[in-house]
């Protein structure tokens, strides 16, 4: 499941509960709005899997930001990742670190 499959399952689940719960929703403007959802949702995986540029668009790979230990620095610098920000950002997520990892990075905030 991709990010986009997330969404319309939320957006299908709230167009119920708006349609159970809500007078001021008539029954059909939410099989309308079911129908559309489902119908977009068929439309891009039809193209997604019959296109490889449109798959590309529609899904996102995560980064690569450490490989062997070392940091990639231009794909950290193309994600907007200062290298002084590196080790505070990976920390303050949970990031297990590797020392060879970490004496990379301290070389490059200590002055």
């Amino acid at each position: 499941m991709n990010a986009f499959d997330l969404i319309v399952t939320i957006a299908l689940g709230s167009i119920l509960a708006a349609v159970m719960l809500t007078k001021s929703v008539a029954l059909a403007d939410g099989v309308l709005a079911f129908f559309l959802l489902i119908m977009l949702q068929f439309v891009i995986t039809f193209l997604s899997v019959r296109i490889n540029w449109f798959n590309d668009l529609v899904k996102s790979t995560p980064p690569l930001l450490v490989y062997n230990g070392k940091m990639v620095h231009e794909r950290c610098e193309k994600k907007g990742l200062a290298k002084t920000r590196f080790v505070p950002y990976c920390v303050k997520r949970g990031f297990l670190l590797s020392n060879r990892l970490l004496r990379s990075c301290w070389k490059l905030i200590a002055p």
